[in-house]
């Protein structure tokens, strides 16, 4: 009996009015408290199992008819209600239903990760509904939760970017909170690699790769305040992408004009945009420093480059020096710098722009060693 009347709740969703809710939220406030008390042999069986189709479909907005479906059918499946219809705070609501929900089905999973893939469902109930999930991660095989954070996190966007990468850093931070260690990076490598290798992405689609490759390495990484320079237990080829990744990012973005010398409030965003971008780049370097840094410094000014692409280079690495958060990775590699200096003024001997970047740049560097360079010295 009591399962009746809790499949009799379940199916009642799909025929909520979200112009007039108030049944519909007692109907939830009594069906959370009944699967809170619910035995654990009800957890089970064909009636949780049409309780939980229920819930994948009144969640699932991705669902569309079958073409084996009959014409009633299809209607029928078109006049139910979705999540995406109800408002604000009723989303976060009923995302509260999910916590008390005795076991996770593959089917409500994809549902759940069509909710947070969707532009018409709020950034609060997507975070909410990652934190339900984390703390239910007992009952939800490791696989498909790390496939629904990164479904999550790697969801198309074509609006509010800002909200995204929100939910983006949520996610990573679960990842870190899952305390997977140096099985993450493993875990997501493949799908990481496959989504850099795609062509032409906006800054919104490379700050959340640059973000997903820096929680890799602070998963795997033991690293106390006492021990900065401890290496992160990640793949060489995760290194590899991740100063390929870096080094795309900061050429094409370091030395633009900033949001303050935009027209338009679309040049001021995108260009504050990739401020951000930059900012959490640097500081994925300074945190991977032991992995990454010098690699970086190697491919940033690679020998055999023409001299266009040096001058724009030493420009990049010349922000970097007078970036405080890299000061200290800097210090630590000053002779590997020198080096480097040195070999791109003897290629281009008699090139006067880089000449006089490389000996801007010594005298930066001279600075910094003795710890008189600041962000405003020099600009």
């Amino acid at each position: 009996m009591v399962m009746q009347w809790v499949g009799c709740l379940a199916d009642l969703l799909g025929q909520l009015d979200p112009q007039h809710m108030e049944l519909g939220r007692r109907s939830l406030l009594a069906l959370i408290s009944v699967l809170k008390q619910l035995p654990t042999e009800f957890s089970s069986g064909d009636q949780m199992d049409s309780v939980l189709k229920n819930l994948s479909a009144f969640f699932d907005l991705a669902a569309v008819p079958s073409p084996s479906m009959t014409q009633d059918e299809k209607q029928r499946m078109l006049a139910r209600t979705r999540f995406d219809a109800l408002g604000a705070a009723d989303q976060l609501a009923f995302v509260a239903l999910v916590y008390h929900l005795p076991r996770y089905p593959v089917s409500l999973l994809r549902a759940l990760a069509s909710c947070c893939k969707s532009p018409r469902i709020y950034s609060e109930a997507k975070s909410f509904l990652v934190d339900i999930l984390f703390q239910r991660r007992e009952a939800v095989d490791l696989a498909r939760i790390v496939s629904f954070l990164v479904s999550t996190a790697l969801a198309p966007v074509d609006a509010n970017a800002h909200q995204q990468l929100q939910l983006v850093d949520h996610v990573c931070r679960t990842f870190v909170a899952m305390n997977l260690g140096n099985s993450l990076s493993k875990i997501l490598a493949p799908t990481l690699a496959k989504a850099q290798a795609r062509e032409d992405m906006n800054s919104m689609e490379l700050h959340t790769l640059v973000l997903l490759y820096r929680t890799c390495v602070s998963s795997a990484s033991s690293r106390s305040v006492e021990a900065q320079q401890q290496r992160s237990d990640i793949p060489a080829e995760m290194e590899r992408e991740l100063v390929n990744l870096s080094l795309q990012v900061l050429v094409k973005f370091c030395v633009t004009p900033s949001a303050d010398q935009a027209a338009t409030p679309e040049e001021i965003d995108l260009r504050e945009q990739e401020r951000l971008l930059v900012d959490t780049c640097v500081s994925t370097l300074a945190h991977g420093e032991a992995n990454v840094f010098a690699s970086f410094l190697d491919e940033l000014l690679a020998a055999q480059q023409q001299v266009l692409v040096l001058t724009r280079r030493l420009r990049v690495l010349q922000a970097l020096v007078r970036t405080s958060n890299l000061a200290g990775a800097f210090r630590r590699h000053l002779n590997h710098v020198s080096h480097l200096l040195q070999l791109a003024e003897e290629q281009h001997a008699g090139e006067e722009d880089v000449a006089q970047l490389v000996r801007l740049l010594r005298g930066d560097l001279e600075l910094l060693a003795v710890g008189q360079l600041s962000e405003n010295n020099s600009k």
